[in-house]
């Protein structure tokens, strides 16, 4: 890799050289990933596809509600939520 076809390398085409080695190790990691069902994703280059959130299937704790889940409801938070909320908390100073 220090030379290439007889001439010097500049640290710029050394600096390139190994970023796409880099890349194209980590695409073939991604891609073992991938093939053997982890649920990690696959790659986070130019050419992934950014993934869309689902809120189908979630029912809001606080306000009963499908779509959201309750840290992100914008409806005030009932007894049952705040209780909850302070079970956590509780449970997090011991």
């Amino acid at each position: 890799m220090e030379e290439q076809q007889g001439t010097p390398m500049s640290f710029l085409t050394i600096v390139v050289a190994a970023l796409d080695k880099d890349w194209i190790y980590r695409k073939g990691q991604a891609l073992q990933a991938s093939a053997s069902g982890s649920n990690k994703q696959a790659s986070n280059g130019a050419d992934s596809k950014p993934r869309k959130k689902s809120g189908s299937g979630v029912t809001c704790y606080n306000c009963g509600a499908d779509g959201h889940v309750s840290s992100n409801c914008l409806e005030p938070k009932t007894k049952k939520q705040k209780a909850y909320e302070a079970k956590g908390e509780k449970t997090l100073k011991e």
